[in-house]
């Protein structure tokens, strides 16, 4: 549980990276140019929402 709650937490400075780097740096790119920063945000947008899912390295836990 804790590895995904990290790997939610390592998603958002990735993100925040791309967008400033869209928004402000990169304004006059259009969406071609922007492509890869775009992809990015949409893949750790994924991860920061749904977490490390089943490729996580907590333990299973086993029903009792």
């Amino acid at each position: 549980m804790i590895a995904g709650i990290a790997t939610r937490l390592a998603a958002l400075p990735i993100m925040l990276v791309s967008m400033i780097a869209l928004g402000l740096v990169h304004r006059e790119w259009t969406l071609d140019q922007g492509q890869f920063a775009w992809m990015l945000l949409i893949m750790f947008g994924t991860i920061a929402i749904g977490g490390a899912g089943r490729y996580r390295i907590a333990p299973q836990r086993t029903p009792s």
